[in-house]
């Protein structure tokens, strides 16, 4: 009986393991509609997480465990990273085409002036 549930704790972690490397992809790619796969991936990792603490752990299974919460928050230090600098590059874009359309805008005041 033990093994069976060793072997569910295994293919679970490995799930939990998986949704975080793909949820790291996302967040590091430029794909259209990422932001959502994104939210998909880590709704869907949490299930997996909380089917992990489902499952009856006893002491022996906890290194497994502590592995698991480890990787996860070393994907989720990444993951947070690299959503605050695309944050950052999306705001500085944003002020960048509000500034060039405020010189636009100058410019075509000024030529209208001197017509």
């Amino acid at each position: 009986m033990r093994v069976a549930e060793e072997s569910a704790l295994s293919e679970r972690v490995g799930r939990v393991l998986e949704l975080s490397s793909r949820a790291l992809a996302l967040a590091s790619g430029e794909e259209s509609g990422q932001w959502e796969a994104l939210a998909e991936v880590v709704a869907e990792r949490q299930s997996a997480i909380e089917s992990v603490f489902a499952l009856p752990l006893v002491e022996s299974d906890f290194p497994k465990v502590r592995e698991m919460a480890e990787s996860i928050r070393e994907t989720d230090a990444e993951i947070f990273l690299l959503v605050k600098q695309k944050k950052q590059s999306i705001a500085q874009q944003s002020v960048a085409l509000a500034l060039g359309q405020l010189a636009r805008s100058a410019y075509l005041a000024s030529e209208n002036d001197n017509l």
